[in-house]
């Protein structure tokens, strides 16, 4: 077996309010974790804005897989991908954003 590689991920929450709502699935997921993947983790100093976790994993696509996992990065994706999508419309018909 080879031997584990070494990463370094940088948690962005994309919307603090959804990941507050979720927080006790996210720590479940990092309870799962934590023994065989996840060398060290923690919140930044405002917990809602992200975190970060040193994991290892035998390859970038199985950890991957343990990222995929966790509910709150799933609806992370779908929140941006829903912005995205809101923004190219809001483009597309000629609109404007007020800032």
């Amino acid at each position: 077996m080879a031997r584990p590689i070494l990463y370094i991920v940088h948690v962005k929450n994309q919307n603090p309010d959804l990941y507050l709502a979720h927080i006790d699935g996210h720590r479940a997921w990092i309870n799962k974790h934590a023994d065989a993947s996840f060398v060290l983790c923690g919140p930044f100093e405002d917990r809602a804005a992200g975190g970060m976790i040193i994991a290892q994993s035998e390859s970038r696509e199985a950890l991957d897989r343990i990222l995929a996992e966790e509910k709150r990065c799933q609806l992370d994706r779908l929140y941006q991908r829903i912005t995205d999508d809101l923004d190219a419309l809001v483009r597309e018909v000629g609109l404007k954003i007020a800032a």
